[in-house]
């Protein structure tokens, strides 16, 4: 089994692996003396290689590769004394103890949020194929505004909305709303909506906060009207508590257009949209017509459109989870946004 090593750190307590002498010293490295502690500790959990994308590998076999110090090509591994090369410059991309430790606060010039410090490179990444030269000489956008409402309805949409059956079945839409395509009066699609800056002479949506939803959708037929609310991120680090209360706060949205139009509470399917989905998320995000599905369910929907442009864009996105901002950087961002610790 490959595991990247992030991950199988993660599963680990730090006392622990102090303990079985694989993470050594005050500042909490991985060295060359942890190398031998660190195989057999693969081998015991039958994991063959641990990797970092396409910089870094060590092989329970015995061999390794880090880019990071420019050892390009498969090495064996040698006595703990010649094993230094395995981590040299690698413990700030691939040591989560490390920088839990040694982290340095950097404000970003214009703003002053705290930056993301990124393991590993936002270029050269996986699954890029013929878009590698452009991605590195543009990186890929991180943008959660982007994902959701340029990427996502091109996906989904289509000629006449040819395609957009499929996902409203992923999610859960009564099967009397879907359909094979769909007349321009029978469809609202809307990104980044507001209803209170939209529905100007509405009484009801002068006491509603200014929410907006990534993506609305609203169906009308013989059968009634639909309303589908996604909420979409990709890069950012998701607490589970608020994407719970970002759902709630969009709750009273369509509650004013319920009262407007003689809709009932089943007349909503509220989506939200992530990078990865955990069974605390599960359980969060589990009320009455309420789904929760990743930008990976996305792909396998729409197999068909392996080529096109913003299929592959999406793809590239998916496979490269080290742009994910971490939690600690999440926390540390918002802490300076709201100019108090965020915890």
């Amino acid at each position: 089994m490959t595991e990247n090593i992030i991950d199988f750190l993660k599963r680990h307590d730090l006392k622990d692996l102090i303990a079985l002498g694989v993470i050594t010293g005050d500042k909490h490295l991985l060295t060359g003396e942890s190398v031998g502690n660190l195989i057999k500790l693969m081998k015991n959990e039958n994991v063959d290689r641990l990797t970092y994308g396409d910089d870094w590998f060590l092989d329970a076999k015995g061999s390794f590769v880090n880019r990071f110090n420019n050892c390009t090509n498969e090495t064996p591994v040698g006595p703990a004394s010649a094993n230094k090369e395995i981590f040299v410059n690698a413990n700030r991309h691939l040591n989560i103890f490390y920088e839990k430790f040694n982290r340095k606060i950097i404000p970003q010039p214009t703003r002053g949020f705290v930056a993301d410090k990124l393991p590993g490179r936002t270029s050269d990444l996986k699954m890029a194929g013929e878009m590698k030269d452009v991605i590195n000489t543009l990186p890929l956008n991180r943008k959660g505004r982007y994902w959701a409402s340029c990427v996502l309805p091109q996906i989904v949409c289509g000629d006449r909305f040819n395609r957009l059956g499929r996902f409203l079945k992923l999610v859960g839409v009564p099967s009397r709303f879907i359909k094979g395509e769909y007349d321009n009066g029978e469809i609202i699609f809307a990104v980044d909506y507001s209803l209170r800056e939209s529905a100007l002479d509405w009484p009801e949506a002068k006491f509603i906060r200014r929410e907006t939803t990534d993506l609305t959708i609203m169906l009308k037929n013989e059968n009634g009207t639909h309303l589908v609310f996604v909420e979409a991120k990709m890069y950012d680090y998701v607490l589970p508590e608020e994407i719970r209360r970002q759902l709630d706060n969009q709750k009273p949205v369509f509650k004013a257009i319920q009262a407007r139009n003689n809709l009932a509470a089943s007349d909503l399917t509220h989506v939200a949209l992530l990078y990865s989905v955990n069974d605390k998320l599960k359980k969060i995000i589990s009320g009455p017509n309420e789904k929760l599905i990743g930008w990976s369910d996305i792909l396998n929907l729409y197999k068909d459109l392996s080529g096109q442009y913003f299929y592959e864009m999406l793809k590239i996105a998916v496979s490269n989870p080290q742009l994910v901002t971490t939690e600690e950087t999440y926390k540390l961002r918002k802490s300076k946004e709201l100019g108090r610790k965020y915890f």
